[in-house]
């Protein structure tokens, strides 16, 4: 692992050999262990809140209802908006991913906390700056700090990284690729994505977020200021999305995996991450589609999709990304 490449690129090009230059190991780990012992499959699930979407648990997604919730409408649309879809997918999953996660209730949405697209973050690799920016984050408190918690990415098409930014082109012919099968298009690492994102959020959070303090009023700075001590390492929730799949992470980023990545070195101490996966209990006809868009179609697995996002608010509940339970009630 030494003696693999380490080159500047930005967050959306890293790739699984991009860890393992860096020393940096994703470990599974089995639902009652991530969660602490909860369970969120089977007919087994957190108690949901009013504001849970509650709805979608029991309305199948074919099936015409009288007076959707808006919700539902999402739902349905979803799945019949994505039908001979090609590169309008990556877009129809991040809306439908965003819609679920904004109601689901606090920790992921109150008064103070919104599901956005992250800040404009910045990767030091090798040497080299690259901009970069998760696909959707979460912000303890956005109305105080920019203090990023929670980090996502998605499994989109490689061409459609490009252009982020107008510096940026795009590698690939988009009407060239139109003309190919979808099943041929290239996808990019999500997970490798998030780490990179993780690991450009250590500064972000540790440095940039807090000059955001000096333009505060002095009557809030009291309330903000243990926001703005320097944490090594951060603790930070993930998700990535294949379609409607997700997986979760928990992750911890130190200084020395930061320098190592900026100086293009191998660290000496590995850095673990930990991942669940659900277990999905139904297939469609024909077997999941290569892309996951319909994984949430079937009833029991979005019972399992929604227990888990429910369950996962426990990573979400940290006041200052310390030990889990330590949280404000919301």
């Amino acid at each position: 692992m030494v003696d693999l490449p380490r080159v500047g690129k930005p967050a959306q090009d890293w790739t699984q050999q991009d860890l393992l230059a860096y020393n940096i190991h994703v470990h599974s780990q089995s639902q009652s262990i991530f969660f602490n012992g909860m369970s969120c499959s089977g007919g087994v699930l957190p108690s949901l809140p009013s504001t849970s979407p509650l709805s979608i648990l029991t309305t199948p997604a074919m099936t015409p209802i009288k007076n959707p919730t808006y919700l539902s409408s999402i739902l349905h649309s979803f799945w019949n908006r994505s039908v001979g879809s090609d590169i309008e997918l990556d877009g129809q999953v991040y809306n439908f991913v965003r819609f679920i996660l904004e109601n689901m209730g606090a920790p992921y949405v109150t008064t103070s906390i919104g599901i956005y697209s992250s800040p404009t973050l910045t990767l030091n690799v090798c040497s080299t700056k690259h901009e970069c920016y998760a696909d959707l984050c979460l912000h303890p408190n956005f109305i105080v700090s920019q203090i990023i918690s929670l980090l996502i990415t998605f499994e989109f098409f490689v061409a459609l990284n490009y252009p982020r930014w107008e510096k940026y082109e795009s590698k690939f012919d988009l009407e060239q690729m139109r003309k190919r099968p979808l099943d041929t298009w290239l996808r990019d690492d999500a997970e490798a994505k998030l780490i990179a994102n993780a690991i450009a959020a250590y500064d972000f959070n540790n440095y940039e977020a807090p000059k955001l303090y000096h333009d505060l009023d002095e009557e809030n700075k009291e309330y903000v200021d243990p926001y703005f001590m320097v944490r090594d390492p951060i603790s930070l929730a993930g998700m990535t999305w294949k379609g409607t799949c997700p997986s979760f992470y928990k992750i911890s980023i130190g200084s020395d995996l930061v320098k190592a990545v900026q100086a293009g070195k191998y660290p000496r101490a590995p850095t673990r991450i930990y991942r669940y996966t659900p277990v999905l209990p139904e297939e469609l006809n024909g077997g999941m589609d290569k892309f996951g868009i319909k994984a949430m179609q079937l009833l029991a697995n979005r019972r399992v999709v929604i227990g888990c996002l429910e369950a996962f608010k426990m990573f979400l509940r940290v006041k200052w990304f310390g030990t889990a339970g330590f949280s404000p009630r919301y």
